[in-house]
């Protein structure tokens, strides 16, 4: 039996996987948890689309700890936003804008406005799932709603 899935509602995913855990420091042991409160806030069903990327330092940490939904995850690198730059430059948004209805940014970074932007402008709706601390003010003004995440660190602090 083939499952029919509706592309209006399906989702596409950009997770900038450090950014959600709240720091390159945050235990790797805490990424299921992480992500589990992502699913829940976000809402990822089946038939959606995901694209992830980490720094390789942190993927080291956390490459057998991620859910299956995530893989594959990439290795963006190094230096200073790795994974932003890395997604940044592998999410083709025409591509996005014909095979889904919303494009959730997971990451409160300022320099994903752009895309969010040319997310909108082609008509898709664009969701941001952040950390508070960590979301820019431009990026919150522009989405159509956002999803504040668990900050881990004060998860783990408990």
């Amino acid at each position: 039996m083939d499952i029919e899935i509706d592309l209006r509602e399906r989702a596409l995913h950009v997770i900038d996987v450090e950014n959600v855990m709240g720091g390159p420091d945050t235990p790797a042991s805490a990424i299921g948890v992480v992500l589990d409160g992502y699913r829940r806030r976000v809402g990822h069903r089946p038939g959606d689309l995901v694209v992830a990327a980490a720094s390789h330092w942190v993927m080291e940490r956390v490459l057998f700890e991620l859910p299956s939904w995530i893989r594959p995850c990439h290795a963006a690198g190094g230096g200073a936003d790795a994974a932003d730059r890395w997604l940044l430059d592998h999410v083709d948004v025409g591509w996005a804008a014909r095979r889904v209805g919303r494009v959730v940014v997971a990451s409160g970074d300022a320099g994903f406005w752009s895309l969010a932007s040319s997310c909108r402008s082609a008509g898709v709706r664009v969701e941001v799932a952040s950390i508070g601390r960590c979301l820019s003010a431009d990026l919150d003004a522009l989405a159509d709603s956002v999803h504040v995440l668990d900050d881990p660190a004060l998860a783990l602090a408990a």
